[in-house]
Formats: structure tokens, C-alpha cells, sequence
């Protein structure tokens, strides 16, 4: 079986060691410098992964309370226990903390690179 390596535009490469026809790379730089490679079955699956992958290292990745993609379904509990977190963080509830934590990843998300190659 022939050894898959792809080969990234800075030099760096990645073997593939496992047993699916994958068909493309890729590599992320995050905005603190490091970097995350890995193979997918085709270009699309490629590129979603490492759109994830991106975020990587970021402090606001970890910190985010609670997701505010679908419907955002919580019990009031834990709503007042988020709205009392976001509040002593200087925030005035759990959604202006969500928003300011979604900005923060944005951000750097936005400083890192994707490549993806085709194998």
C-alpha cells in the first residue's frame, strides 16, 4: 500500500497512516502559532473540520457558558445560574456575555489559516 503524505505550502507535511480513501489535507495555523494537520474523505469534510480547529487556544472557547445556536433551550435554574456567573464576569446578563465571548473567537479565529490540499 502506497504511504499518503501531503505536502503544505510551508514546508510542513503529514503521513496518513490509516486505512480510508481519503482524498484531501489540511493543516491549521491558530493565531497562537500552532499548528493542527490532519486527512479527510474529501475537500468539504476537510475544510469543516478545520474551520473547528481553528478556534483552538482561544480563552473564550472554553469560558462560553452556554450555546446559542438552535432554539437555546435551558431550565430556569440554570439560567439563573448563568445570568449570575455572566454578572459577576461585569457583564450584564448571559447573552451579553455569550455575544462578547462569540466576538472574542471570532476574532481570532479570523488571525489563523486554513490550507487544504488535495492528495
Amino acid at each position: 500500500m502506497t504511504k499518503i503524505v501531503a505536502k503544505f505550502s510551508n514546508g510542513h507535511t503529514d503521513a496518513y497512516n490509516g486505512k480510508r480513501d481519503v482524498k484531501a489535507a489540511w493543516l491549521v495555523i491558530t493565531a497562537d502559532g500552532k499548528i493542527h494537520t490532519g486527512h479527510s474523505l474529501d475537500r468539504a469534510t476537510a475544510e469543516k473540520t478545520a474551520r473547528t480547529y481553528l478556534g483552538h487556544g482561544c480563552q473564550w472557547s472554553a469560558l462560553r457558558m452556554i450555546g446559542t445556536r438552535g432554539r437555546d433551550i435551558t431550565t430556569p435554574a440554570f439560567l439563573a445560574h448563568s445570568h449570575k456567573i455572566a454578572v459577576s464576569r461585569g457583564f450584564a446578563d448571559r447573552k451579553s456575555y455569550n455575544a462578547h465571548a462569540d466576538a472574542e473567537r471570532s476574532a481570532y479565529m479570523a488571525q489563523g489559516k486554513i490550507e487544504i490540499v488535495d492528495l
